[in-house]
C-alpha cells in the first residue's frame, strides 16, 4: 500500500473482518525461470471473497441493482440547475451532483452534454481480460501459491484456496495479458479455457490432473492501458464526476483513491454553496451492466463459419462446467465516494453514484 488514507482503511476493514492477510508464497516467471519474490510487503484479501468489501462500503446505503442507466442530464426543470439521470426504471433526480463510477468507455456514453467529460473519458483506452479458474481435486504440486508472469499469455496466477476464508478445494485463478485477451476477445469460451490451462502446466513443467470444475470470465473493460495518472475528473461547476480505477492507475488502491478524490471535487464545490447542507446526505446507488455494441452480450455462444472445426480442437473431456456472468454490484470507487468522510450533500437532492460492477479482483492488493 502507498496511500496512508488507504492503509487507514484497510486497517478498519481489518478490524471489522472485511479482509485477512493473505501469506501465499509469492514468485515471479519470465523467460529464465522461476525466482522466488520476497518484497516485505503485506497483502490483503476480502474474506470471504472481495465482493466483502464493496458490501461493507454499502452498509446502509441504498443500493438498487439491476437498473440500467442510459444518460445524465441537466433537469429541465427551470427552477433547479441539478442533474437527472435516464435509466430503464425511469428518470432519478434532479440531484445536486452525480458521480459516475463506471469504466471509461460507460462513462464516456453517460456523460455527452459535457464535452470536455466526455472527449477525455473517451480518450482512455482500456483492454479486456479473460480469467479461467480450475478446480481440481488435488494439490497442484508448486513451491508458490502466486506468480507475475512476464512474456507469456497469462500475465497472473494464483492457488485461491492459498487465500484465507476461500475453502480447501484446490483452485487456481489463471488470468491472461492484456495483449493476448485482446488478440483472443472472440475465442470460444473452452477453447480458452484449453489453452490457459495448457499454458499453466506448461508453465509449472508438470502435467495437470483433469480439472474437475472450470469457470471462465471474459472481462471486457478490465484495466486502463495507461490510466489518465489522475484521483478523477470533474466539470467546471464540480457537479459532475468521473471515477475509477482507469483514472488513477490499475489496483483497488487507485480505485478507493479515485472515489476519495470525487468526494473531494464534490465537497469542495458544495462547502462554499451557502445553504447547503454541511452533514451526510442521503446517497443511492444503481448498477449499470456494461453491454456491447457488436456483438452479443458475453453469455453468448459463437456460430462460426469453421464450426465443424472448432469442434474438433482439444477439449477438457467430462468437465462440469459453469459459465459465470457479471453481478451487478457497484465498485470500490463510488462507493469510496459517497463514503468519504464530510460529504457535504442536501439530504433534500442526494448525490447519485452510477456504478458498473467490479472486476474480478484476484490480484494481489499491494
Amino acid at each position: 500500500m502507498r496511500d496512508a488514507g488507504f492503509e487507514a482503511e484497510v486497517r478498519a476493514w481489518r478490524d471489522a473482518g472485511v479482509v485477512r492477510e493473505w501469506r501465499g508464497a509469492l514468485a515471479s516467471f519470465d523467460s529464465e525461470g522461476r525466482e522466488a519474490v520476497d518484497d516485505g510487503q503485506t497483502r490483503w484479501v476480502g474474506v470471504p471473497g472481495m465482493r466483502a468489501i464493496a458490501d461493507a462500503l454499502a452498509d446502509g446505503l441504498d443500493v438498487r441493482s439491476r437498473t440500467r442507466a442510459h444518460s445524465v442530464f441537466r433537469s429541465g426543470d427551470p427552477d433547479s440547475t441539478g442533474w437527472s439521470v435516464g435509466t430503464t426504471g425511469g428518470v432519478l433526480g434532479p440531484v445536486d451532483a452525480v458521480v459516475v463510477a463506471v469504466p471509461a468507455r460507460q462513462a464516456a456514453e453517460l456523460v455527452t452534454e459535457d464535452a470536455e467529460l466526455h472527449a477525455r473519458a473517451s480518450a482512455v483506452d482500456m483492454h479486456p481480460c479473460w480469467t479461467v479458474v480450475a478446480t481440481f481435486d488435488e494439490r497442484i504440486p508448486t513451491r508458490f501459491d502466486a506468480a507475475f508472469v512476464s512474456n507469456h499469455a497469462l500475465g497472473w496466477i494464483a492457488r485461491d484456496n492459498s487465500k484465507p476464508g476461500r475453502g480447501v478445494a484446490e483452485s487456481w485463478v489463471l488470468q491472461a495479458t492484456g495483449a493476448w485477451s485482446r488478440a483472443h476477445f472472440d475465442d470460444d469460451t473452452q477453447d480458452v479455457a484449453s489453452f490457459l490451462i495448457g499454458n499453466f502446466a506448461d508453465l509449472i513443467t508438470s502435467p495437470l490432473p483433469k480439472p474437475v470444475q472450470v469457470f471462465e470470465r471474459r472481462w471486457w473493460l478490465a484495466c486502463a492501458d495507461p490510466a489518465l495518472g489522475v484521483g478523477a475528473i470533474a466539470n467546471d461547476a464540480g457537479d459532475l464526476v468521473l471515477c475509477g480505477d482507469w483514472c488513477a492507475g490499475t489496483r483497488i488502491e487507485d480505485a478507493w483513491r479515485s472515489g476519495r478524490a470525487a468526494a473531494d471535487a464534490i465537497s469542495s464545490d458544495r462547502a462554499s454553496e451557502p445553504g447547503t447542507s454541511a452533514g451526510p446526505g442521503q446517497p443511492f446507488f444503481f448498477d449499470r451492466r456494461p453491454t456491447r455494441p457488436r456483438s452479443p452480450p458475453v453469455q453468448y455462444l459463437h456460430q462460426r463459419a469453421d464450426e465443424a472445426e472448432r469442434q474438433e480442437r482439444p477439449r477438457h473431456p467430462g468437465l462440469t462446467r459453469r459459465r459465470v456472468h457479471r453481478v451487478g454490484h457497484p465498485d470500490v470507487a463510488g462507493r469510496g465516494a459517497c463514503m468519504a468522510a464530510g460529504f457535504p450533500i442536501s439530504a433534500a437532492a442526494p448525490t447519485t453514484a452510477v456504478h458498473a460492477p467490479p472486476k474480478a479482483v484476484a490480484r494481489m492488493m499491494t
